[in-house]
């Protein structure tokens, strides 16, 4: 059953709670410390904005019948905006219908048709992409990138960043494949010329075989891997580069009240803060060295 963590029945008692009642809640995929960590940070940062604290966060269930309840239940307590952080308590909700609202950590909205659906906006799960390349560039001395990605997953997503990289004056290739099997063919004559390869959060980066391809051809060519999720450099990708929920969470805050007082929909924002974490060996493999400025995690 959908749960808060102090209990459902508790939740909706708080929420019958004239005093206490509020117009928005927080809606999450649960087992996630990442999510849990974005919506204690939602819940703060609203207060402090002006928008009221949301009620919860409330973790959605599997279950589609027990979720679609809780929301009916939710909904005639006059809640009639959410936080959704993540693909399956965002598609929840939507479905459900009846909520505005700010979706959060969905890899590529426009494939799911979310970034043209009214009463929406979103924040994406990479931070802002100039800023992300700018890292690189100064960092790892990234002039030409390779951009690998999942076809049918990501090539909204790719396009963005080859816009951002074409502003930057940096050169980019992108490599969309139908799937691992793919990345000898595809991936792999690029390697030579390029300063290094970004992955998006895709099904290859969370592919066994794919992640293991790009990894090892990569390290042969001396070439640095960059992913967007914290665990994939334990993983062997070099580094990883990620909103902080902090960031992701502010970005969240500023687009409701955008919402809710100004009527603006149908945005993506990208979270300008953001974290690294380095594998340090693929680091001393690859003879490079990152600054301590921006990294949070070693592994």
């Amino acid at each position: 059953m959908i749960t808060q963590r102090i209990g459902a029945s508790i939740l909706l008692g708080f929420l019958a709670m004239g005093a206490l009642a509020q117009d928005t809640a927080v809606f999450k995929n649960p087992g996630s410390d990442l999510y849990q960590a974005i919506a204690d940070a939602i819940v703060a940062r609203s207060g402090r904005a002006g928008l009221g604290s949301p009620q919860g966060p409330i973790d959605a269930d599997p279950d589609a019948e027990k979720s679609s309840r809780l929301l009916e239940d939710i909904k005639s307590l006059d809640v009639n905006r959410l936080y959704t952080i993540g693909s399956g308590a965002t598609a929840l909700a939507v479905q459900e219908g009846g909520f505005d609202g700010i979706y959060v950590y969905i890899p590529n909205p426009y494939a799911k048709g979310l970034a043209y659906k009214g009463g929406w906006s979103g924040i994406a799960p990479y931070p802002e992409p100039a800023a992300v390349l700018a890292y690189l560039r100064g960092t790892l001395e990234m002039n030409r990138v390779v951009l690998v990605y999942t076809r049918r997953a990501n090539h909204e997503v790719a396009k963005v960043f080859q816009g951002a990289a074409r502003d930057a004056n940096m050169g980019i290739e992108l490599i969309g494949v139908k799937g691992a099997e793919d990345l000898p063919k595809e991936l792999g004559p690029e390697i030579p010329g390029a300063d290094g390869v970004l992955v998006l959060l895709d099904p290859l980066a969370f592919s066994s075989a794919g992640m293991r391809y790009i990894v090892t051809t990569c390290m042969e060519g001396k070439k640095p891997v960059v992913t967007f999720k914290d665990e994939l450099a334990a993983s062997g990708a070099t580094l990883s580069i990620y909103p902080t929920p902090e960031a992701v969470a502010q970005s969240a805050v500023t687009a409701m009240k955008a919402l809710s007082e100004e009527g603006e929909d149908k945005k993506l924002l990208y979270p300008q803060a953001f974290a690294v974490s380095v594998n340090d060996a693929a680091l001393q493999t690859l003879g490079l060295k990152v600054g301590e400025k921006f990294v949070a995690k070693h592994y």
